[in-house]
């Protein structure tokens, strides 16, 4: 079953991340909690928009070729980016987990 797209509008991912706020200090008062929600809500975002737009590329809806395929890069890249995230904090805890006290 194909479900209608309405309203497809592209969004940069990466100008407006939280983790970029917490890097540069520019955290107003937001916990970790919330800023890994964040980072990981704008991450499913990104493959949401990246798959509508890939089936209203299918469906015939859309012709720019280049902006899906900029989506799907985008989407893939950040994905990628979470996993390898999620590894050096696995591997961090594991080290934490191993120390002699």
């Amino acid at each position: 079953m194909i479900v209608p797209i309405s309203n497809v509008v592209a969004t940069p991912v990466l100008s407006s991340s939280p983790v970029s706020s917490v890097v540069n200090g520019s955290s107003s008062g937001s916990n970790f909690a919330s800023v890994l929600n964040n980072a990981l809500q704008s991450v499913s975002d990104s493959v949401r928009q990246s798959q509508l737009q890939g089936v209203g590329l299918a469906a015939g809806t859309s012709t720019n070729l280049a902006s899906v395929m900029t989506s799907a890069t985008e989407a893939q890249l950040a994905v990628e980016l979470t996993v390898q995230v999620q590894n050096r904090v696995v591997a961090a805890y594991q080290q934490v987990m191993n120390m002699q006290v």
